[in-house]
């Protein structure tokens, strides 16, 4: 039996991509670092947006709710995240998620 998340849910957004974006593979997530702009979110407690879909010509398509995927270590089940040390981890501030697959380091999960 085969089972899928793909397209609950799922919403998207454009931004202006800062040029730190510029060549960004989809599912590289996002956050919000100006009035409607969008960079990689990587810094320590930084909290995501959404995953990037698309960059092209400074413009940003973004996932903003639905089923993603990205790298971490979470086990299935509901978790509060943000970036530190370079990584998604658990964040008493951060933003949550409902991880539904985990796997070898890589998360299915609905934001």
């Amino acid at each position: 039996m085969k089972i899928s998340f793909e397209g609950f849910n799922a919403n998207f957004l454009t931004f202006i991509a800062a040029e730190g974006l510029e060549g960004a593979s989809p599912g590289t997530l996002v956050k919000l670092t100006a009035d409607s702009t969008v960079d990689e979110a990587i810094d320590d407690g930084d909290v995501f947006i959404g995953s990037l879909v698309s960059e092209k010509d400074g413009v940003a398509c973004v996932q903003v709710s639905g089923y993603a995927e990205t790298e971490a270590a979470l086990a299935a089940g509901f978790h509060r995240v943000a970036f530190a040390d370079g990584a998604l981890d658990e964040s008493e501030t951060g933003r949550e998620i409902f991880v539904v697959r985990s796997d070898n380091g890589k998360i299915g999960f609905i934001m």
